[in-house]
């Protein structure tokens, strides 16, 4: 027979419960519709790829890619250096904003007889490089290669939804999904730019890729023990209803010590972990914004460079916002991605047993879904628009 007090706290704990139920439950229901309507978003984006990878005329969307090689010969007092002929051409190249070309950048050696290097004058010029073996690379390709990954990670993460606690922890999963797509969204936007040397476009993949795998170590540090027991206990309720109620006590911040100090070193210890994980989590997100930041001033300067150079030739200027829309619009998608921690972290500063990693999720899968829509409305406006093409 309980007593007056017990029944209180019975009821409590069965209020609790109850109460954490309807917060499940009401989270699996949002994230199945936001899980949903991403897939519906990336799998609409699978089929407008091949659409334009099989009926696409132009061939604006093809890029072709190089390394830089030394070139040059040895001046002789008969004729003209071939590198001196190929910068003053370069200079008319711009007779509206002549002064806005720079030198072409030239190496010259002297003096040397010896090595029969008297004289010589070379520069660097792009030679044609087939990057995995290939001609040149597709960007609708690389577009339906970003949405169908994509679709298979949604289909995944609805079959996860059944079980909301997976969402309440570090999801590697999330973070997978955007080592494999991101890297390839950031090439796409560096081919629009007219970026194409080879080991640049290598370096922008390989940071772009770093700079995601670093949000799950980033997760793994804010991670809350707490939050952990609470799962376990609402686990324990769900599976096993012979279980009384009183037996599984809600977990506050206040009621949790976690094998409480009873000493001195143990204090320390405890201080020094939380300490570690505070450098580890800041560690994590400053690399991870210097790669952003490193990745994204390319894409920039060399927009900047792209636009102000168009000013050379008269003709259709209809391209440069839909490609001011690609460039921008990822910059800036991209760059919320880093407030997600951040908010994450001060409101666990705030509350430490605060859901942020269930709240986090669903931030980031708004995210990822609207920059890849983004990407492939203005990637097409773009091309359809651009009147230059890769010479096969």
């Amino acid at each position: 027979m309980l007593t007056g007090k017990q029944q209180t706290k019975e009821k409590q704990h069965k209020t609790h419960h109850e109460t954490q139920r309807e917060i499940d439950h009401r989270a699996e229901q949002t994230f199945l519709w936001l899980f949903g309507i991403s897939f519906l978003f990336h799998f609409a984006g699978c089929i407008i790829s091949v659409y334009f990878i099989e009926n696409e005329t132009k061939t604006s969307h093809l890029y072709s890619f190089y390394r830089t090689r030394v070139v040059g010969e040895r001046i002789s007092a008969l004729k003209t250096s071939f590198v001196d002929t190929l910068d003053t051409q370069y200079k008319d190249t711009c007779p509206s904003q002549p002064a806005s070309l720079e030198s072409l950048l030239i190496l010259q050696t002297s003096f040397n007889t010896q090595l029969g290097l008297e004289n010589v004058k070379q520069t660097w010029l792009p030679a044609q490089y087939r990057l995995l073996g290939l001609p040149y690379a597709n960007g609708y390709w690389m577009l339906f290669v970003v949405f169908f990954l994509s679709s298979l990670f949604q289909i995944y993460f609805l079959c996860q939804v059944v079980c909301i606690d997976f969402f309440r922890r570090p999801c590697l999963a999330r973070w997978l999904e955007y080592a494999v797509t991101s890297p390839v969204q950031v090439v796409l936007v560096a081919c629009c730019v007219m970026v194409r040397d080879v080991h640049t476009i290598m370096l922008l993949f390989a940071a772009q890729l770093v700079c995601v795998l670093l949000g799950f170590p980033i997760e793994c540090t804010m991670q809350n023990p707490a939050n952990d027991i609470q799962i376990a206990a609402n686990k324990t309720v769900s599976t096993r209803n012979e279980t009384s109620l009183s037996q599984v006590k809600s977990i506050s911040e206040d009621q949790i010590q976690l094998l409480p100090p009873k000493n001195e070193a143990a204090t320390e210890l405890l201080r020094y972990n939380k300490a570690t994980s505070f450098t580890l989590w800041l560690l994590c997100l400053s690399a991870s914004c210097i790669l952003h930041i490193v990745v994204w001033f390319v894409l920039i300067d060399q927009l900047s460079n792209v636009l102000h150079e168009s000013r050379c030739y008269e003709g259709p200027e209809e391209w440069k916002q839909p490609l001011q829309a690609v460039v921008y619009g990822q910059c800036l998608l991209f760059s919320l991605f880093a407030l997600v921690p951040i908010t994450q972290k001060i409101a666990m500063l705030k509350a430490p047993c605060a859901d942020v990693f269930l709240n986090g999720s669903i931030a980031y899968a708004v995210l990822s879904a609207v920059a890849k829509t983004l990407l492939g409305c203005s990637y097409i406006a773009f091309v359809v628009l651009f009147p230059f093409k890769t010479k096969m």
